[in-house]
């Protein structure tokens, strides 16, 4: 069996983001899955325990190669999705594996 690539993404939101820009960023995450042919998982959430250093979100997708995942990257379903977390996001973080 051939190793996944799994695509991990934490975001700090900033401060001064509405809870109705956040649940409109996660409604716009969420659909991705039926347009981008190359996810083979997908989640996407918000943080349940609140500890001081946890962060607001987090993301995870699964892929079968690394060119999935540049396919994901520049996907025109994915780069909304980007562009307007950019204005939310205090901090994000990113690890990819194979798994």
């Amino acid at each position: 069996m051939s190793p996944v690539i799994r695509h991990i993404v934490l975001f700090k939101l900033k401060p001064d983001v509405s809870t109705e820009d956040k649940e409109a960023w996660l409604e716009q995450a969420r659909s991705m899955p039926k347009q981008i042919e190359v996810l083979r998982a997908f989640s996407v959430g918000e943080d349940v325990l609140r500890n001081e250093r946890s962060f607001d979100l987090a993301l995870v997708a699964d892929f079968d190669s690394s060119a999935d995942a540049k396919v994901y990257a520049g996907h025109p379903a994915h780069v909304p999705v980007a562009e307007q977390g950019r204005a939310l996001w205090a901090q994000v973080v990113t690890v990819d594996f194979e798994v």
